[in-house]
């Protein structure tokens, strides 16, 4: 049984722990493979995907987790991991020992992640040693595009953290092929809710330690009176707290081989080794020297990276003005310290703030960059995102994003009626290549592409665990092949799903007036129970454990992962009832459970009939 749980644990959750790829100074194992085949490649039900282009040296990859965050995970969901030119872009902490201050006040803090960080929001619950964002929700992935020059991922989690109530957490990354064995990296990111967004950046760290390590145009960031860690910058409350004093701060004090806080023999100080999240419970009182300087002004940060040769270059477009924030971050290498850069906007009244990021970032040595300039088009509105990027060769890439479906976004360079829109032009203004998504209608210049509809959309029907059946005709098999069909919850559902559910199609075939979903490689089901007792009230209980629908936690979605979701008998696929709420790891409340036997093998399904 023990040999079973941990079989099927692993299919069902996947890797939960992975480390940083070796830095090129070590005599290391070489780079995973997860970052060096060749084809993109999307982990539906788990919402792991990883974006890839090149070839050896050559390779570039995007890595984005969206699923739910469980025992021992980072609460990092919809961070990103960057990849090129043979080096890791991403300044990972990762942890030295569980339950350490280090994991549970830093390491598996967002803000030590490429991703936004409510300030606010993410306050831990008092008295609680356990981030408070474990279990959440899983993110819904809402768009897949893995065809050259330009492929793509978009995610979406309004619940993303506990009491939150966010209207938009949304994400959409873009890995962009330019001259052959290079391009450039698009991170969009709109947030809607709370009152301070930090877009939150790093790279790996630099050893021996320079001063030019981090170079900064466009803005110049300053000290701030009575700051020197970030938990100071929103406003008073932490000013006269120890740790917002130089030398004094939990990073700077945080020992790389303990994972703990060095004592500084301050009279009064309550110091722990384990089960100790540090005041203010956010990983803000980690990052310290921190500089500020507030900019309606493009800007950029450019990091030398580790091999001592090749820099990170990140470009943000400010259309919406911002405050840009400098500081440092501890590492588990002894003495080293990595460079933190952070956009922030903050809310001016109580009635929430609305935030969009725009990025792009490149990697070359001695200056060549791919990318020549970034400019932001004119007429773009408050949401939408509109870029023109011209590369070094003078040939132009123009990309439209909006977080909303069938805008009518209008620029003077290019039109979009959709959600995502993508055109290549050659140096000599001629058309290379150019991609619509979900939309009708795309144009650039004399170049015009209509779609009668944005998408197919049907019914789901009948399921089985190879098998979907939908009540629309699709188009032939050869056309479908490779793309994204996202199935969500029926309009007006009793009980509606955490997120939507995505499959890569493998194949399709026609049935009359309806298509079929046909899967191999992957499974229409979730997760596999073996029930041990059923009781009469709807609520039973499972010889194997669920580690990602329950854990013990004070947040309101606790045990609504697979909220909604279809129960069905393994033996003859019979549905027998449908999930309410996991009550715990190995215990969940169905709305019938009259026809669920004990001793019986049942399967919870991505999709069911309705859908």
């Amino acid at each position: 049984d023990s040999l079973r749980y941990r079989r099927e644990g692993i299919l069902e959750f996947g890797a939960s722990q992975w480390g940083d790829i070796p830095r090129p100074e070590s005599d290391a194992a070489p780079v995973p493979k997860l970052f060096t085949e060749s084809q993109s490649v999307v982990a539906g039900q788990k919402r792991f995907v990883v974006l890839r282009s090149g070839k050896g040296r050559d390779a570039r990859a995007i890595l984005m987790r969206g699923g739910p965050t469980a025992s021992h995970a980072h609460n990092d969901q919809m961070a990103i991991a960057l990849y090129s030119h043979g080096l890791a872009l991403t300044g990972e902490y990762g942890y030295k020992l569980a339950g350490t201050p280090d994991h549970r006040g830093w390491g598996a803090q967002s803000v030590a992640h490429k991703m936004v960080v409510d300030e606010d929001l993410h306050a831990p619950v008092p008295g609680d040693a356990v981030p408070p964002t474990s279990p959440n929700p899983p993110a819904s992935i809402e768009a897949f595009g893995h065809f050259a020059p330009a492929q793509f991922i978009e995610m979406s989690n309004p619940g993303q953290w506990a009491g939150a109530n966010l209207k938009e957490y949304r994400r959409q990354t873009w890995l962009v092929d330019t001259a052959p064995g290079d391009g450039y990296f698009v991170d969009l990111f709109w947030v809607e809710g709370g009152q301070v967004h930090d877009y939150v950046w790093n790279a790996p760290f630099v050893q021996p330690a320079r001063q030019d390590a981090l170079r900064l145009e466009g803005v110049s960031p300053e000290p701030v009176k009575d700051v020197w860690c970030l938990a100071a910058l929103s406003g008073t409350k932490y000013r006269r707290e120890i740790f917002n004093q130089p030398g004094k701060s939990w990073g700077e004090r945080l020992e790389a081989g303990s994972g703990t806080i060095r004592s500084l023999g301050i009279p009064n100080e309550k110091l722990s080794s384990h089960d100790w999240n540090p005041d203010p419970g956010n990983g803000y009182g980690f990052i310290w020297d921190v500089k500020a300087a507030s900019t309606r002004d493009d800007w950029s940060a450019t990091w030398l990276l580790h091999d001592g040769t090749h820099s990170l270059k990140l470009s943000m477009l400010n259309p919406d003005g911002q405050m840009v924030v400098t500081g440092k971050t501890p590492t588990l290498t002894a003495g080293a310290t990595q460079d933190v850069v952070i956009a922030r906007r903050q809310a001016t009244d109580r009635r929430g703030l609305k935030s969009r990021f725009a990025t792009v970032s490149q990697v070359a040595a001695n200056g060549q960059w791919p990318v020549r300039e970034v400019r932001w088009l004119d007429g773009i509105g408050e949401q939408e995102v509109g870029l023109l990027v011209t590369h070094a060769d003078g040939s132009s890439d123009t990309l439209l994003a909006s977080p909303a479906p069938q805008p009518k976004l209008q620029t003077a360079k290019a039109s979009l009626h959709g959600k995502r829109g993508f055109v290549r032009r050659a140096a000599d203004g001629s058309l290379h290549s150019a991609i619509l998504s979900e939309g009708t209608f795309l144009q650039a210049g004399d170049f015009a592409l209509r779609l009668p509809k944005a998408a197919w959309e049907g019914v789901v029907t009948h399921v089985s665990p190879t098998e979907v059946r939908v009540n629309t005709k699709l188009p032939p098999n050869a056309v479908l092949r490779d793309h994204g069909v996202l199935f969500s919850s029926a309009p007006g559902a009793r009980l509606p799903y955490s997120a939507n559910e995505f499959f890569t199609i493998e194949a399709t075939d026609t049935e009359g007036e309806e298509s079929v979903f046909c899967f191999a490689n992957q499974r229409v089901s979730s997760s596999r129970l073996l029930i041990e007792t059923a009781g009469s009230n709807g609520v039973i209980k499972t010889v194997w454990p669920n580690e990602l629908a329950s854990l013990p936690s004070r947040q309101k979605d606790r045990g609504h992962v697979f909220r909604g979701h279809l129960l069905m008998k393994e033996d003859g696929n019979l549905p027998v009832g449908t999930i309410q709420q996991y009550l715990s790891k190995n215990q969940l409340r169905v709305d019938r459970a009259g026809g669920i036997e004990e001793g019986q093998t049942y399967r919870i399904m991505a999709t069911q009939p309705g859908d």
